[in-house]
């Protein structure tokens, strides 16, 4: 009789890993996450989902890159989540309060990464004046505006405030 083999492969959820360029960078930025080394075989899934400092999904997207921007400082956290649809937790909703989905028990896997939104620098004076010393009856100069620059924030003008101290 002729025997038959038969070869079983068992396609087990491998989120891969994730890069952010870059990982840290001013408000209102943009940093690109992109997953590599994920499975990439049906029935198994690839998405992104990115999470706000306070926990609740900002964007979800069902591939393997994301583009993720916040407006004010914070920590955004962004997970692949590699997974079977038939029996893995459903992708979250933009607004949902997320949770990472438990793959003990089903078929599915998560990596995460997370992207600093800070302002990390001090802004620049430009055109400051020099230090003077006055005598008592010494007629004070009139104050100047000062232009600053700043890696986050652009730039402006500040005026100076005088305060009488007696």
């Amino acid at each position: 009789t002729e025997e038959e083999c038969y070869t079983l492969n068992v396609l087990e959820a491998d989120a891969g890993m994730l890069a952010a360029e870059p990982e840290e960078l001013c408000p209102g930025g943009t940093s690109t996450v992109t997953a590599t080394d994920y499975v990439d075989s049906s029935p198994i899934v690839q998405a992104m989902i990115a999470v706000g400092p306070d926990g609740v999904v900002i964007d979800v997207i069902t591939g393997d890159m994301i583009d993720v921007t916040y407006p004010s400082c914070g920590v955004v956290t962004v997970y692949s989540y590699n997974f079977n649809p038939a029996d893995s937790p459903a992708l979250p909703s933009v607004g949902d309060t997320y949770s990472e989905p438990s793959c003990s028990s089903s078929c599915c896997d998560t990596e995460s990464i997370e992207i600093s939104f800070d302002d990390t620098e001090l802004p620049e004076l430009l055109n400051t004046p020099a230090d003077i010393t006055l005598a008592c009856n010494d007629p004070i100069p009139d104050l100047i505006t000062v232009d600053w620059t700043d890696n986050c924030d652009g730039a402006g003008t500040v005026t100076g405030v005088q305060v009488d101290d007696y």
